[in-house]
This record gives C-alpha cells, structure tokens and sequence, in this order.
C-alpha cells in the first residue's frame, strides 16, 4: 500500500511532513559607495549549472506535475539556484574565511510554491538569477564567485545584486 500524500503546505511556513526539507537562501550585506542606496547592497549567492537536480521536483513544489513544460523548467531553475544545508554552510565558512564576509539566510520548507514570487528575499520575479547571459542582465546584476582565482567550493555559486544605478532607485 503506497504510503498517504503530505497535504500541501505554504512555503516558509512549518513542516509537517516527514518529506518536507529546508532549502537556504544565502545572502550578505556588502559595502558599496555607487549609486544612492550607499552603504550596503544585498548580495543574493546561489547554484549555477548542478549536475544533477537539487532533489525530486514534484516532492519540492506544490503543483509541479499540473504546470505547463515551461514552468516547470523555471521552477526547476529556480529550485536548483538554492542551497541544501550542507552548501549553505560550506558557501558561509569559505566567504568567511576567503573574504571576511558575513553570511545570512533565509530558509524555506518545502513544498514550496512555485509560481508565487519569491517573499523570503522580496526579489519576486526577478527568480531564478540566471535566466539570460549576464552581459544582458540590467535589473540584476551577477557576480561570478566560482571564477575567482583558487576557488575550492565543490559547486558553482554566483552572487547577484540589485543594479544600484537602475531606474527607480
């Protein structure tokens, strides 16, 4: 007999199931003298290119079997871009200790909603990051960690910010 389906719970909020996880949303506030918000910028980090997926996409998002092809595929890179909690802490102690910066998340439990925007870091549709090749991202702008020189993390990991010079700001 097939064991009974989890009911459906809202991202963020407790699990009460035994398959629900916790995915992390890493971030760090870094010093900055561009643009008018001076001071600090919210520097998002997440997952670039995984071999494999995070985990099993229809036990990570609510509704994944009823979306259309399309959604699926933007649901699965926007799961992919987080971390499992093993990453988080690997990603907080080598920016730790390579760079001196502070490291933050946000948490989320799964299922997680997949077409709501993203509250846990009010980024909303601009999720997932890495949608169109850096050089035309205007809105977003995204930072590389991987290809500096002596990285040691065993998964790509880019970082992505708000352009402080963009409309509206």
């Amino acid at each position: 007999m097939p064991a009974p389906t989890p009911a459906p719970i809202l991202a963020g909020v407790g699990a009460t199931s035994a398959s629900a996880r916790k995915l992390y949303l890493p971030y760090s506030y870094l010093p900055t003298q561009a643009g008018p918000g001076r001071g600090k910028i919210t520097f998002h980090w997440f997952c670039v290119g995984r071999q494999e997926a995070i985990g099993d996409y229809t036990s990570l998002l609510l509704g994944y079997r009823g979306l259309a092809r399309d959604a699926q595929e933007k649901a699965e890179r926007l799961v992919d871009e987080f971390f499992r909690e093993e990453e988080f802490h690997l990603l907080r102690s080598y920016l730790e200790s390579r760079h001196g910066v502070e490291v933050r998340t946000a948490m989320l439990t799964t299922p997680l909603a997949s077409v709501k925007p993203d509250t846990a870091t009010r980024l909303g549709t601009l999720r997932p990051f890495y949608i169109e090749p850096p050089e035309q991202q205007t809105e977003v702008l995204l930072h590389p960690l991987a290809n500096e020189e002596g990285y040691t993390l065993p998964f790509t990991v880019w970082g992505a910010y708000l352009n402080p010079s963009r409309p509206g700001r």
